[in-house]
């Protein structure tokens, strides 16, 4: 039986802001503008693990009934108020054996709207704690018709298998997906067929993760001595073209942001995950469970954008 929803009175026929900021909790997704008004509220059963907003806020895509590695993949119309399974067979592990499952994990809709890139893992209760056990491809799904093409530049990265393969993210103009890899971070084509290994980590601080795009040139990321090592955590931007690093700290600090545990920054918000999920505003701040999913809609303006970058 497909889940109930329930919409706030907020018409979905406006047209949403050019960026807010969106969360779960109490099973409740609610997208809020900067300043605190709520704009959407959605109540999900069952629950939700992630999810991803379309530019357009006309539709959702969230990952239910999932565990620590990821779960069903489904679609969500704010406008018809229906709920739908995008993923109803496996994709690429497909001879599974009887513990085993197919999952999915970080969604994000593509900039059109029209396609959902997703990371592709194995769920058993049979390989203990191993994450290897668990690493698979990005995959691109076409919303429109459900077809499913696996990211072949992913399957095998530098001639190891997948990788634990965590957040892509789009490309402004869709034409490429950035992607965060064990210790590192990469890029693909859209079709998937050329990979672009990123180097960003240095000898002091060997741990570095993508947290989105800078304009259509450069990658915003942290780098640190180990994940959970706060206190030793860098946010830079990396140029695409010139391979030149800098400092961003300038750049989120007007958000009044923690770089310390960094995940998600724009131009006027951003998120930090230590022992809890902080979202930070100008003029508001949300803290919640360190792995509540939460996101912010919307980029950087152009006149936010180093000029290398845009």
């Amino acid at each position: 039986m497909l889940a109930w929803l329930a919409l706030s009175a907020v018409a979905l026929a406006q047209s949403p802001p050019a960026s807010a900021i969106a969360f779960v909790k109490n099973n409740s997704l609610t997208i809020t503008a900067k300043h605190g008004e709520v704009l959407d509220t959605v109540m999900m059963r069952p629950a939700v693990s992630d999810f991803s907003i379309s530019q357009d806020r006309r539709s959702v895509v969230v990952v239910s009934n999932g565990t620590a590695r990821g779960g069903e993949l489904e679609l969500i119309d704010l406008r018809k108020r229906r709920r739908s399974k995008l993923v109803t067979s496996p994709v690429y592990f497909k001879a599974l054996q009887q513990q085993e499952r197919e999952v999915y994990a970080s969604p994000q809709i593509s900039p059109d709207g029209e396609h959902v890139v997703f990371a592709v893992r194995l769920d058993s209760t049979s390989d203990g704690t191993n994450p290897g056990a668990a690493a698979g491809p990005l995959a691109v799904l076409k919303i429109s018709d459900g077809s499913v093409q696996v990211m072949p530049s992913t399957t095998s990265i530098e001639g190891r298998g997948p990788c634990n393969a965590n957040t892509p993210m789009w490309s402004p103009d869709g034409s490429k997906i950035l992607f965060n890899c064990e210790t590192g971070f990469a890029t693909t084509s859209r079709d998937g067929s050329k990979f672009n290994r990123l180097v960003a980590a240095t000898e002091r601080k060997p741990w570095s993760a993508a947290i989105g795009w800078l304009g259509k040139r450069c990658v915003l990321y942290v780098q640190a001595e180990d994940v959970a090592a706060y206190d030793t955590y860098e946010v830079r931007w990396l140029n695409l073209t010139t391979s030149v690093s800098q400092d961003a700290s300038g750049l989120v600090t007007r958000q009044r942001a923690k770089i310390a545990g960094l995940s998600e920054a724009s131009s006027d918000a951003a998120i930090s995950r230590t022992s809890e999920l902080t979202i930070h505003a100008p003029t508001n701040q949300w803290v919640l469970p360190r792995d509540a999913p939460a996101h912010l809609l919307g980029g950087w303006p152009r006149h936010d954008v180093p000029q290398s970058c845009r």
